[in-house]
C-alpha cells in the first residue's frame, strides 16, 4: 500500500507533482499520484468540499513516524513537502481553486480550497475521515510545522493502537456527527485543534476547540 496518495484535480494535472514523487521515493515512501474531475456543484458547508490537490496519508506512515522522527530522512522528508509540495499547494502561480457565487465573485474563506491532507481512521462505527486543512496564504514554517504537528498527534493514538478511542474524542465534540472532521493547527494554541464547521458557519466567525 502506498504510504502517499496525491489526487490532483485535472486542470492542474498530476505531471505538476513528478518532482514531489521523485523525491518521496528516492526517500524510500511509496506514493500514488492520480487525477480527479469535478463531479458538480456542492451542496455542503465550504470546508467540507473536496479540495482540488488533496494528499492522502496511510496509516503505516503514522505507525512508523515517532520512531523516524530524529533520523535524516525524516528531516528530508520535511524538506521535500516544503519544496515541492508548499509552492504549488498554497498560493499557487496557477489554477488556484477557489469558491465563486452564482454572480461571480470569490467567496472569502478563512482556509484554502486548493490544498488539504486526508487521513483514515477506525472505530466500532467504521472509517473516519480526517481533513487537515491551511489557512489562505500561511508561511512554509507554518505548513510544515502543521503536517508535523498533525502527523505526531495522529501518530500517538495510531501507535498506541488508541485510533478508536480518537474517533470517538472527535465524534463527541462534533455533537455526535460523522462527517469529515476538520483540524488545523491553531496558530493561539500551537496545537491541532478541531473546527466546528457548523457554528463557524451560523455565526460567520471562526471556532475551533482543543481535542483533550
Amino acid at each position: 500500500m502506498a504510504y502517499f496518495e496525491l489526487k490532483v484535480h485535472e486542470q492542474i494535472g498530476k505531471k505538476e507533482f513528478d518532482d514531489l514523487k521523485v523525491s518521496l521515493n528516492d526517500l524510500g515512501y511509496d506514493v500514488e499520484i492520480s487525477e480527479h474531475s469535478s463531479s458538480g456543484p456542492y451542496a455542503s458547508l465550504d470546508w467540507l468540499i473536496p479540495t482540488g490537490i488533496g494528499l492522502f496519508i496511510s496509516k503505516p506512515y503514522f505507525e512508523t513516524i515517532l520512531k523516524k522522527a530524529a533520523e535524516d530522512h525524516y528531516l528530508l522528508l520535511k524538506e521535500a513537502f516544503k519544496r515541492y509540495l508548499y509552492p504549488k499547494g498554497i498560493n499557487p502561480e496557477k489554477n488556484e481553486f477557489k469558491l465563486v457565487t452564482n454572480g461571480g465573485v470569490e467567496k472569502e474563506t478563512f482556509f484554502t480550497l486548493h490544498f488539504s491532507i486526508y487521513t483514515k481512521i477506525s472505530d466500532s462505527n467504521g472509517d473516519l475521515t480526517l481533513k487537515l486543512m491551511f489557512p489562505k496564504g500561511c508561511s512554509a514554517e507554518y505548513f510544515n510545522k502543521s503536517i508535523e504537528k498533525y502527523s505526531n498527534f495522529v501518530s500517538a493514538y495510531i501507535g498506541s493502537g488508541s485510533e478508536a478511542e480518537l474517533a470517538d474524542k472527535l465524534v463527541e465534540l462534533d455533537s455526535g456527527r460523522r462527517w469529515t472532521k476538520i483540524l488545523w493547527l491553531s496558530d493561539r494554541s500551537q496545537e491541532i485543534e478541531l473546527v466546528d464547521v457548523v457554528l463557524s458557519s451560523k455565526n460567520k466567525t471562526f471556532i475551533s476547540n482543543k481535542i483533550t
